[in-house]
């Protein structure tokens, strides 16, 4: 029994951070049968190892097919090399493994950290709301504020995010004629921006 082994990547394109898995797609020619069939397989072994000094482990045994999708970790920046190696089976034992076959998964593109917000304001439009606005920021995903009470300026007493298509927030349920502080952080998947300065508003009477 031999098996003719082929290997190859089903992604080839640098993908963004969150594309955490990378899948290998197998292809082997099934071996060709004894005309008694006394070599007949009842099936193929396929075993990996990351990189090429790793230690082989079985990951799968199949019946005959010749096909066989592996779905890998490709944690950021990616560029990870996984080896295979077949061998076909039946109840006599195992045939010769195949030559190996390696692959890289795809690199992973990290974005930079966004720019902090600019024109960043706060304003009070009634007895319970405060409305915050900044200028949008191009690489943000979204956009995180805080919010402190004027007597306590270095305890953050709330939190909250908003879409990168927002470019302004109304904090309501405050107490009236009180002050509140705040600032605003833009992030992504490379990480968060600094915050703005901290501003503060008084609630109306």
């Amino acid at each position: 029994m031999s098996v003719l082994f082929l290997i190859a990547a089903l992604l080839a394109l640098p993908a963004m951070v969150d594309a955490q898995t990378h899948t290998f797609k197998l292809n082997w020619t099934l071996p060709v049968v004894a005309p008694d069939g006394s070599n007949a397989a009842t099936g193929i072994r396929i075993e990996r190892k990351q990189g090429t000094t790793g230690v082989y482990a079985q990951i799968a045994q199949l019946g005959l097919v010749n096909t066989y999708s592996d779905p890998v970790g490709n944690p950021p920046p990616g560029g990870v090399v996984y080896c295979y190696r077949l061998r076909a089976f039946n109840v006599v034992g195992n045939s010769a493994y195949t030559t190996e076959g390696c692959g890289t998964t795809v690199p992973v593109v990290v974005p930079a950290a966004p720019d902090v917000p600019t024109g960043f304001s706060v304003s009070a439009i009634s007895q319970s709301i405060i409305e915050l606005s900044w200028g949008s920021v191009d690489t943000a995903d979204g956009y995180k504020w805080e919010r402190r009470k004027g007597n306590q300026p270095k305890i953050i007493d709330a939190t909250g995010t908003v879409l990168a298509t927002a470019t302004n927030f109304r904090n309501g349920s405050l107490r009236r004629g009180t002050t509140y502080c705040y600032d605003v952080s833009a992030y992504n998947l490379g990480g968060i921006s600094q915050q703005t300065p901290i501003l503060c508003a008084t609630t109306r009477p």
